[in-house]
């Protein structure tokens, strides 16, 4: 991302036409050089396994509300009969600050909530400049943004385990695994781009395997849309398609960030299903 970084003023066609190609034909890229200091990543992996070592009582005291995603325990729980995915996830809200939640975020293990501010701080400035490009390959008259009355986007930021490979993405009728990037990000397109650009950038479906002998520890940073307000493709994108495609609602974003600990046993049927 520094060689885009470097000549942004002169518009580094290059690369992004690499970003442009990489939205369109995967939905999915990996980040290097993007600038997260090394100390800072490592924080948050130390941060991360630590927590999830806790005891489950001392977990269970940020464990989600009935009727409410963030905290410790299973997201979108709509039937005592469903079949849970086997992880344990913690998500916390993080920006704008008025939608944090201090009673959420764990006291313990010590140092955790720095050293996950520290890197959802730097994964911000990412999206932003990530926003900036796409914004220019989008050929938008206005910069995506992430102020909370901003043009809406989506988008996520996934810092997967560098030594255990678990993601796999929907490609040509079949699951491709991303091998992981020692520090790279993982960034895939979310719903609300796939909108604007009447889907010629890709919402890819992906999925989380397990394996028999390591737990696989992942973070994903959302940025997340509100459902208020009407979105819908840009102009020229309708103008070149000849009809709307998609439509959702949407007014302001939020960013949170879901730490998950895959189990490392498989007890149940191969996952298949959005990660």
């Amino acid at each position: 991302m520094s060689s885009i970084t470097e000549d942004a003023d002169e518009g580094n066609k290059e690369e992004l036409t690499k970003l442009d190609l990489a939205c369109e034909k995967w939905g999915f890229f990996q980040v290097v050089n993007h600038g997260v200091p090394s100390e800072v990543l490592q924080g948050l992996k130390d941060a991360s396994a630590e927590f999830f070592e806790l005891p489950l009582g001392e977990k269970n005291k940020v464990s989600m509300r009935p009727n409410d995603i963030p905290g410790y325990g299973h997201a979108y729980v709509v039937s005592e009969d469903q079949i849970f995915d086997w992880t344990d996830t913690l998500i916390m809200l993080y920006h704008p600050s008025r939608f944090r939640n201090p009673k959420i975020w764990p006291t313990e293990p010590r140092g955790f909530k720095e050293s996950i501010e520290a890197y959802l701080n730097e994964s911000k400035r990412v999206a932003e400049e990530l926003l900036g490009y796409l914004s220019l390959v989008l050929g938008m008259d206005t910069v995506l943004g992430l102020s909370p009355h901003s043009d809406t986007s989506a988008m996520t930021i996934l810092k997967q385990d560098d030594n255990v490979a678990g993601l796999q993405i929907r490609h040509q009728e079949g699951w491709v695994p991303v091998k992981p990037i020692p520090n790279a990000l993982v960034v895939n397109i979310g719903d609300v781009i796939d909108i604007l650009s009447n889907g010629k950038y890709k919402s890819i479906e992906h999925r989380a395997v397990t394996n028999k002998t390591n737990a696989r520890l992942s973070h994903a940073v959302f940025v997340v849309p509100h459902d208020e307000v009407e979105i819908e493709p840009l102009g020229h994108f309708i103008e070149s398609h000849g009809s709307i495609s998609h439509l959702r609602e949407s007014q302001i974003w939020r960013v949170c960030v879901a730490l998950h600990e895959n189990e490392n046993e498989w007890k149940g049927p191969h996952p298949d299903g959005k990660d």
